[in-house]
């Protein structure tokens, strides 16, 4: 099978996952060359992958990287609810006939208040609109969600969807050694505004002589590399992924890692 992929902005572990299904062509719909080279700098971007076209969002560039594709290529795109871009070429590789499937997450719920409110309208009644012609159009969307939003994938009008979960592309040292001294330290990844339990746990942790390190969700790769170092446990609560990248970190590095089952990355943590 020609596969050619379609990439929003590239972290580590889909870099891996990219590497892996070796594409015969790999497009990116990034941000411009000044952010990527920040990101790198941060650690928050994966080393470049060999043959990467960089369209940025440039539709010239995206309507040349898909005239050379072949007829009988398929198609997968990441990144249809960001970029209109992605979406405008979507429907033009669905008009030339080639078969396109999506690969991305289900929407993120993930908030409270006012915010969480107007999130809701917003994914039950513009986003399926907006999204209805890339719905129509595509095979299926191959959810990075795994198993979890289902419901949310629906509502946008997806029928078939193919669950898939992450993958550790690194092996690592384990945990904490037997007979290891002082308090368990367990490491917090993630935003915890939308939690409602986080002051029950600190006082949890504290009654018990655990301690407990918050990351916030501020923390970038050199920061949440070193504290994995440090760690004996992972926990990954929420229902948003982007920390799914973190918690594939974790298991990389031989961690315990404790996670809730509204993320994709539950499907991670059971194989793994």
């Amino acid at each position: 099978m020609k596969l050619v992929i379609w990439a929003q902005e590239i972290c580590k572990s889909t870099a891996a996952l990219y590497r892996a299904l070796d594409p015969m062509a790999l497009a990116v719909f990034d941000e411009d060359p000044a952010m990527r080279e920040l990101r790198t700098q941060q650690g928050q971007c994966a080393d470049e992958l060999p043959g990467a076209v960089h369209l940025g969002l440039d539709r010239h560039k995206a309507m040349a990287f898909l005239s050379k594709q072949p007829a009988d290529a398929v198609h997968l795109f990441s990144g249809y609810q960001k970029y209109p871009l992605c979406r405008e070429m979507i429907h033009s590789a669905c008009r030339a006939g080639v078969r396109v499937w999506v690969y991305d997450e289900a929407p993120c719920e993930m908030c409270t208040g006012v915010k969480a409110w107007l999130k809701r309208m917003y994914y039950r009644f513009v986003l399926p609109r907006r999204m209805k012609p890339v719905v129509e159009e595509c095979q299926g969307i191959i959810s990075a969600s795994g198993r979890m939003g289902e419901d949310r994938l629906r509502r946008l009008g997806w029928q078939r969807i193919v669950p898939f979960g992450y993958a550790p592309a690194v092996e690592g040292a384990s945990g904490r050694s037997e007979g290891g001294t002082g308090p368990l330290r367990v490491l917090h990844l993630g935003n915890e505004a939308a939690y409602r339990g986080v002051s029950t746990a600190i006082a949890a942790c504290r009654e018990a002589n655990v301690e407990l390190i918050r990351t916030q969700g501020a923390a970038d790769w050199t920061d949440v590399s070193r504290r994995l170092a440090e760690c004996d446990v992972v926990v990954a609560c929420g229902l948003c992924e982007p920390w799914g990248i973190r918690v594939n970190d974790a298991i990389g590095a031989g961690k315990p890692v404790i996670v809730s089952d509204g993320m994709g990355a539950a499907m991670m943590v059971e194989a793994f």
